[in-house]
Protein backbone atom coordinates (compact mmCIF):
# COMPACT_ATOMS: atom_id res chain seq x y z
CA UNK A 1 0.00 0.00 0.00
CA UNK A 2 1.08 3.56 -0.66
CA UNK A 3 1.99 5.95 2.11
CA UNK A 4 -0.07 9.14 2.04
CA UNK A 5 1.71 12.15 0.54
CA UNK A 6 0.37 14.25 3.42
CA UNK A 7 1.95 11.79 5.86
CA UNK A 8 5.33 12.07 4.11
CA UNK A 9 5.05 15.85 4.44
CA UNK A 10 4.32 15.43 8.18
CA UNK A 11 7.51 13.40 8.52
CA UNK A 12 9.53 16.10 6.76
CA UNK A 13 8.00 18.77 8.98
CA UNK A 14 8.58 16.79 12.20
CA UNK A 15 11.99 15.15 11.75
CA UNK A 16 14.82 17.56 12.60
CA UNK A 17 17.69 16.64 10.29
CA UNK A 18 20.33 17.93 12.72
CA UNK A 19 19.07 15.60 15.45
CA UNK A 20 18.93 12.65 13.03
CA UNK A 21 22.45 13.20 11.70
CA UNK A 22 23.84 13.78 15.19
CA UNK A 23 22.86 10.22 15.99
CA UNK A 24 25.44 9.07 13.42
CA UNK A 25 28.08 11.79 13.22
CA UNK A 26 29.92 14.24 15.44
CA UNK A 27 28.67 17.58 14.13
CA UNK A 28 30.56 20.83 14.67
CA UNK A 29 28.86 24.24 14.50
CA UNK A 30 30.04 26.27 11.51
CA UNK A 31 28.24 29.60 11.29
CA UNK A 32 24.56 28.91 10.70
CA UNK A 33 25.27 25.29 9.69
CA UNK A 34 26.91 22.16 11.08
CA UNK A 35 29.78 20.25 9.50
CA UNK A 36 31.41 16.82 9.69
CA UNK A 37 33.43 14.43 7.58
CA UNK A 38 31.16 12.92 4.98
CA UNK A 39 29.82 9.44 5.78
CA UNK A 40 29.39 8.66 2.08
CA UNK A 41 33.00 8.97 0.92
CA UNK A 42 36.47 8.98 2.49
CA UNK A 43 37.81 12.42 3.41
CA UNK A 44 40.03 14.06 6.03
CA UNK A 45 38.73 17.64 5.77
CA UNK A 46 35.01 18.06 6.57
CA UNK A 47 32.97 18.96 3.49
CA UNK A 48 29.65 17.55 4.72
CA UNK A 49 27.25 20.27 5.92
CA UNK A 50 23.84 20.17 7.58
CA UNK A 51 21.52 23.19 7.53
CA UNK A 52 19.14 23.65 10.45
CA UNK A 53 17.16 26.40 8.70
CA UNK A 54 16.80 24.59 5.37
CA UNK A 55 16.56 21.10 6.86
CA UNK A 56 18.92 19.66 4.25
CA UNK A 57 22.39 18.14 4.05
CA UNK A 58 25.00 18.67 1.36
CA UNK A 59 28.46 17.25 0.79
CA UNK A 60 30.64 19.55 -1.30
CA UNK A 61 33.08 16.69 -1.82
CA UNK A 62 31.01 13.90 -3.34
CA UNK A 63 27.94 15.96 -4.23
CA UNK A 64 25.37 14.00 -2.24
CA UNK A 65 22.59 16.04 -0.70
CA UNK A 66 18.92 16.22 0.12
CA UNK A 67 16.44 16.18 2.97
CA UNK A 68 16.23 13.98 6.04
CA UNK A 69 14.53 11.12 4.18
CA UNK A 70 17.29 11.09 1.58
CA UNK A 71 19.91 11.03 4.35
CA UNK A 72 18.30 8.02 6.06
CA UNK A 73 18.02 6.24 2.70
CA UNK A 74 21.72 6.68 1.95
CA UNK A 75 23.03 6.17 5.46
CA UNK A 76 21.08 2.97 6.12
CA UNK A 77 20.78 1.74 2.53
CA UNK A 78 16.99 1.78 2.68
CA UNK A 79 14.30 2.21 0.06
CA UNK A 80 12.26 5.40 0.19
CA UNK A 81 9.23 3.79 1.93
CA UNK A 82 11.48 2.05 4.47
CA UNK A 83 13.29 5.31 5.23
CA UNK A 84 9.95 7.03 5.87
CA UNK A 85 8.87 4.14 8.12
CA UNK A 86 12.17 4.35 10.02
CA UNK A 87 11.66 8.04 10.71
CA UNK A 88 8.03 7.46 11.65
CA UNK A 89 9.13 4.87 14.21
CA UNK A 90 11.71 7.32 15.58
CA UNK A 91 9.00 9.99 15.93
CA UNK A 92 6.41 7.53 17.29
CA UNK A 93 4.04 8.46 14.46
CA UNK A 94 1.57 5.82 13.22
CA UNK A 95 1.82 5.15 9.49
CA UNK A 96 -0.88 6.58 7.22
CA UNK A 97 -1.73 4.85 3.95
CA UNK A 98 -3.89 5.70 0.98
CA UNK A 99 -7.37 4.17 0.89
CA UNK A 100 -7.55 0.41 0.50
CA UNK A 101 -9.32 0.72 -2.83
CA UNK A 102 -6.48 2.72 -4.36
CA UNK A 103 -4.04 0.55 -6.25
CA UNK A 104 -0.93 1.99 -7.92
CA UNK A 105 -0.69 1.61 -11.69
CA UNK A 106 2.57 -0.35 -12.21
CA UNK A 107 3.12 1.10 -15.71
CA UNK A 108 2.59 4.69 -14.50
CA UNK A 109 4.86 4.16 -11.50
CA UNK A 110 7.57 2.75 -13.76
CA UNK A 111 7.27 5.71 -16.15
CA UNK A 112 7.54 8.23 -13.29
CA UNK A 113 10.59 6.46 -11.89
CA UNK A 114 12.21 6.48 -15.34
CA UNK A 115 11.69 10.25 -15.63
CA UNK A 116 13.22 10.74 -12.18
CA UNK A 117 16.30 8.83 -13.35
CA UNK A 118 16.51 10.86 -16.57
CA UNK A 119 16.25 14.13 -14.64
CA UNK A 120 18.99 13.03 -12.26
CA UNK A 121 21.30 12.23 -15.18
CA UNK A 122 20.43 15.53 -16.89
CA UNK A 123 21.22 17.47 -13.70
CA UNK A 124 24.68 15.92 -13.70
CA UNK A 125 25.20 16.69 -17.41
CA UNK A 126 24.17 20.34 -17.01
CA UNK A 127 26.38 20.77 -13.91
CA UNK A 128 29.42 19.31 -15.71
CA UNK A 129 28.77 21.62 -18.69
CA UNK A 130 28.64 24.84 -16.64
CA UNK A 131 32.38 25.45 -16.01
CA UNK A 132 33.03 25.48 -19.77
CA UNK A 133 30.39 28.16 -20.41
CA UNK A 134 32.19 31.48 -19.95
CA UNK A 135 29.15 33.74 -20.41
CA UNK A 136 27.07 31.67 -18.00
CA UNK A 137 29.83 31.66 -15.38
CA UNK A 138 30.17 35.45 -15.66
CA UNK A 139 26.41 35.92 -15.30
CA UNK A 140 26.18 33.64 -12.28
CA UNK A 141 29.41 34.92 -10.75
CA UNK A 142 27.95 38.42 -10.57
CA UNK A 143 24.92 37.15 -8.67
CA UNK A 144 25.66 33.92 -6.84
CA UNK A 145 28.46 32.23 -4.93
CA UNK A 146 30.09 28.89 -5.81
CA UNK A 147 28.29 27.45 -2.78
CA UNK A 148 24.95 28.67 -4.18
CA UNK A 149 25.67 27.01 -7.50
CA UNK A 150 26.56 23.71 -5.82
CA UNK A 151 23.71 23.75 -3.29
CA UNK A 152 21.03 24.51 -5.88
CA UNK A 153 22.63 22.23 -8.54
CA UNK A 154 22.75 24.98 -11.17
CA UNK A 155 24.08 23.99 -14.58
CA UNK A 156 24.22 24.93 -18.24
CA UNK A 157 22.73 23.51 -21.44
CA UNK A 158 25.33 23.94 -24.23
CA UNK A 159 24.23 25.76 -27.36
CA UNK A 160 23.96 22.66 -29.53
CA UNK A 161 21.16 20.48 -30.80
CA UNK A 162 22.18 17.05 -29.52
CA UNK A 163 24.59 17.38 -26.60
CA UNK A 164 22.18 16.04 -23.98
CA UNK A 165 20.78 13.50 -26.43
CA UNK A 166 24.25 12.09 -27.06
CA UNK A 167 24.86 11.97 -23.31
CA UNK A 168 21.66 10.02 -22.71
CA UNK A 169 22.59 7.57 -25.43
CA UNK A 170 26.06 7.13 -23.93
CA UNK A 171 24.33 6.23 -20.64
CA UNK A 172 22.06 3.74 -22.46
CA UNK A 173 18.88 5.63 -21.52
CA UNK A 174 15.82 4.30 -23.32
CA UNK A 175 14.35 6.66 -25.93
CA UNK A 176 10.87 6.44 -24.43
CA UNK A 177 12.25 7.61 -21.08
CA UNK A 178 14.06 10.74 -22.27
CA UNK A 179 11.17 11.67 -24.57
CA UNK A 180 8.75 11.33 -21.63
CA UNK A 181 10.92 13.74 -19.63
CA UNK A 182 10.43 16.50 -22.19
CA UNK A 183 14.17 17.18 -22.27
CA UNK A 184 14.44 15.67 -25.74
CA UNK A 185 11.91 16.60 -28.42
CA UNK A 186 11.07 15.12 -31.79
CA UNK A 187 10.87 17.39 -34.84
CA UNK A 188 7.35 16.95 -36.21
CA UNK A 189 8.18 17.08 -39.91
CA UNK A 190 11.73 15.72 -39.95
CA UNK A 191 11.33 13.07 -37.29
CA UNK A 192 14.73 13.93 -35.82
CA UNK A 193 15.45 14.30 -32.11
CA UNK A 194 16.90 17.43 -30.49
CA UNK A 195 17.63 18.96 -27.07
CA UNK A 196 14.81 21.09 -25.62
CA UNK A 197 17.18 23.37 -23.66
CA UNK A 198 20.02 24.97 -25.65
CA UNK A 199 22.34 27.81 -24.65
CA UNK A 200 20.65 28.37 -21.29
CA UNK A 201 21.58 28.47 -17.62
CA UNK A 202 19.68 25.62 -15.99
CA UNK A 203 17.93 25.74 -12.62
CA UNK A 204 16.71 22.30 -11.47
CA UNK A 205 13.23 22.38 -9.92
CA UNK A 206 12.69 19.98 -7.00
CA UNK A 207 9.65 18.42 -5.41
CA UNK A 208 9.11 18.41 -1.65
CA UNK A 209 11.25 15.29 -1.33
CA UNK A 210 14.21 16.99 -3.00
CA UNK A 211 13.94 15.06 -6.28
CA UNK A 212 14.44 16.94 -9.57
CA UNK A 213 11.12 16.99 -11.41
CA UNK A 214 11.81 19.68 -14.03
CA UNK A 215 14.15 22.47 -15.09
CA UNK A 216 14.01 26.20 -15.70
CA UNK A 217 16.31 27.63 -18.36
CA UNK A 218 17.48 31.25 -18.62
CA UNK A 219 18.74 32.51 -21.96
CA UNK A 220 21.78 34.80 -22.12
CA UNK A 221 20.78 36.19 -25.52
CA UNK A 222 19.61 39.79 -25.89
CA UNK A 223 17.33 39.02 -28.85
CA UNK A 224 13.80 39.95 -27.75
CA UNK A 225 12.37 37.20 -29.96
CA UNK A 226 14.06 34.61 -27.75
CA UNK A 227 12.13 34.02 -24.49
CA UNK A 228 14.28 34.88 -21.49
CA UNK A 229 12.93 31.97 -19.45
CA UNK A 230 11.68 28.53 -20.44
CA UNK A 231 10.43 25.75 -18.21
CA UNK A 232 10.39 22.03 -18.91
CA UNK A 233 7.27 20.85 -20.74
CA UNK A 234 4.62 19.34 -18.50
CA UNK A 235 5.20 15.68 -17.62
CA UNK A 236 3.68 13.11 -15.24
CA UNK A 237 6.01 14.63 -12.60
CA UNK A 238 5.65 18.31 -13.35
CA UNK A 239 2.90 20.87 -13.80
CA UNK A 240 4.26 24.39 -13.46
CA UNK A 241 1.07 25.76 -11.89
CA UNK A 242 1.47 23.24 -9.04
CA UNK A 243 5.12 23.89 -8.19
CA UNK A 244 7.04 26.56 -6.27
CA UNK A 245 10.79 26.94 -6.70
CA UNK A 246 12.66 26.38 -3.46
CA UNK A 247 9.68 25.07 -1.48
CA UNK A 248 11.56 21.89 -0.59
CA UNK A 249 14.25 24.01 1.09
CA UNK A 250 11.84 26.52 2.62
CA UNK A 251 9.11 24.44 4.28
CA UNK A 252 10.78 24.14 7.69
CA UNK A 253 11.51 27.87 7.84
CA UNK A 254 8.03 28.85 6.62
CA UNK A 255 6.41 26.70 9.30
CA UNK A 256 8.79 28.02 11.98
CA UNK A 257 8.35 31.71 11.06
CA UNK A 258 4.66 31.31 10.15
CA UNK A 259 5.30 33.44 7.10
CA UNK A 260 6.31 32.96 3.47
CA UNK A 261 8.06 35.38 1.14
CA UNK A 262 7.08 35.06 -2.52
CA UNK A 263 9.43 36.33 -5.23
CA UNK A 264 9.59 35.94 -8.98
CA UNK A 265 13.02 34.71 -10.10
CA UNK A 266 15.24 31.75 -9.38
CA UNK A 267 18.23 33.87 -8.37
CA UNK A 268 15.98 35.98 -6.13
CA UNK A 269 15.09 32.86 -4.12
CA UNK A 270 18.70 31.72 -3.93
CA UNK A 271 20.06 35.14 -2.93
CA UNK A 272 17.54 35.58 -0.11
CA UNK A 273 18.24 32.08 1.20
CA UNK A 274 21.95 32.92 1.21
CA UNK A 275 21.45 35.81 3.65
CA UNK A 276 19.22 33.78 5.93
CA UNK A 277 15.75 34.66 4.60
CA UNK A 278 15.03 30.99 4.04
CA UNK A 279 11.22 31.20 4.16
CA UNK A 280 11.29 32.28 0.51
CA UNK A 281 9.89 30.60 -2.61
CA UNK A 282 9.54 31.53 -6.28
CA UNK A 283 6.72 31.19 -8.78
CA UNK A 284 8.93 29.56 -11.46
CA UNK A 285 8.37 32.38 -13.93
CA UNK A 286 4.58 32.00 -14.00
CA UNK A 287 1.73 34.10 -12.67
CA UNK A 288 0.87 32.96 -9.16
CA UNK A 289 -1.83 30.30 -9.19
CA UNK A 290 -4.41 29.05 -6.72
CA UNK A 291 -2.63 25.70 -6.62
CA UNK A 292 0.68 27.34 -5.66
CA UNK A 293 -0.97 29.33 -2.88
CA UNK A 294 -2.63 26.14 -1.64
CA UNK A 295 0.85 24.65 -1.22
CA UNK A 296 1.91 27.60 0.94
CA UNK A 297 -1.32 27.42 2.94
CA UNK A 298 -0.23 24.01 4.27
CA UNK A 299 2.51 25.77 6.24
CA UNK A 300 1.33 29.31 7.02
CA UNK A 301 -1.36 31.92 6.45
CA UNK A 302 0.87 34.99 6.07
CA UNK A 303 2.18 35.78 2.60
CA UNK A 304 4.68 38.58 1.95
CA UNK A 305 5.04 39.40 -1.73
CA UNK A 306 8.42 40.87 -2.64
CA UNK A 307 8.24 42.56 -6.04
CA UNK A 308 10.25 44.81 -8.31
CA UNK A 309 9.37 48.47 -7.93
CA UNK A 310 8.51 48.97 -11.62
CA UNK A 311 4.98 48.99 -13.02
CA UNK A 312 5.11 45.35 -14.06
CA UNK A 313 6.14 44.36 -10.54
CA UNK A 314 3.37 46.43 -8.96
CA UNK A 315 0.76 45.00 -11.34
CA UNK A 316 1.86 41.44 -10.59
CA UNK A 317 1.79 42.16 -6.85
CA UNK A 318 -1.77 43.46 -7.01
CA UNK A 319 -2.96 40.38 -8.86
CA UNK A 320 -1.16 37.92 -6.58
CA UNK A 321 -2.27 39.81 -3.48
CA UNK A 322 -5.93 39.83 -4.51
CA UNK A 323 -5.82 36.10 -5.20
CA UNK A 324 -4.13 35.36 -1.86
CA UNK A 325 -6.63 37.52 0.05
CA UNK A 326 -9.51 35.65 -1.60
CA UNK A 327 -8.03 32.42 -0.21
CA UNK A 328 -7.83 33.74 3.35
CA UNK A 329 -4.17 34.78 3.55
CA UNK A 330 -2.93 37.75 5.52
CA UNK A 331 -1.01 39.60 2.79
CA UNK A 332 1.80 42.12 3.05
CA UNK A 333 3.93 43.48 0.23
CA UNK A 334 7.50 44.67 -0.10
CA UNK A 335 8.00 46.88 -3.15
CA UNK A 336 11.67 47.41 -3.91
CA UNK A 337 12.76 50.91 -4.91
CA UNK A 338 15.00 49.67 -7.72
CA UNK A 339 15.91 46.33 -9.25
CA UNK A 340 14.93 42.91 -7.96
CA UNK A 341 15.71 41.07 -4.69
CA UNK A 342 18.78 39.47 -6.25
CA UNK A 343 20.32 42.88 -7.05
CA UNK A 344 19.34 44.29 -3.66
CA UNK A 345 21.08 41.44 -1.83
CA UNK A 346 24.19 41.90 -3.95
CA UNK A 347 24.25 45.64 -3.18
CA UNK A 348 23.81 44.92 0.54
CA UNK A 349 26.68 42.41 0.55
CA UNK A 350 29.00 44.78 -1.33
CA UNK A 351 28.29 47.55 1.21
CA UNK A 352 29.33 45.23 4.05
CA UNK A 353 32.56 43.83 2.61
Amino acid sequence: MLLKQSFIEKILASANIVEVVQGDLQLTKAGDNYKACCPFHAEKTPSFQVSQSRQIFKCFGCGEGGNVIRYVMLRNRLTFPDAVKSLAERLAMPLEYEGKGIQPDPAEAKSREAIHTVNQLATRYFALSLPEAKDAMEYLGARLTPEDIATWHIGYAPDGWQGLLDFFRSQHVLEEAFLASGLIREHKSRGTLYDFFRGRIIFPIHDLLGRVIAFGGRSLQTDEKVPKYMNSPETPLYSKSNVLYGLNQATHSIREKKSCNLVEGYTDVIALHRIGITNTVGACGTSVTTQQLALIAKYCQHLNIIADGDWAGQKSTLRSGDLALSLGFKVTTTLLPKGDPDNLVKHFECQHL
